[in-house]
């Protein structure tokens, strides 16, 4: 079974930027981590919903903690978190 994090977050900077950061900053933090297995961006209605993939729930842990240290760090003027999921994969087409 794998295991996701979701964090859903209010975007008051532009889209393509955000996603540009996320694309260079995040995405390479994740892979570096073990059990990592996937990580996909969605934009809605002003909102951006991350979703990162794990072996692990501990891994999906710890992919909450990197997430929320690089959106401080690097986005904190662009994008504000909302909410927050981990929980288990229950239906993937993979």
């Amino acid at each position: 079974m794998t295991h996701a994090r979701v964090g859903i977050y209010t975007l008051t900077g532009d889209v393509s930027a955000v996603t540009q950061q996320a694309t260079d900053g995040m995405l390479p933090i994740f892979k570096g981590q073990p059990g990592f297995v996937d990580y996909n961006i969605v934009a809605a209605d002003g909102k951006l919903i991350s979703i990162s993939t794990w072996e692990s729930m501990e891994q999906a842990n710890a992919g909450t903690r990197q997430a929320a240290t690089f959106v401080e760090e690097q986005l904190g003027e662009q994008v504000s978190l909302d909410t927050n999921y981990v929980g288990d994969v229950v239906l993937s087409s993979r």
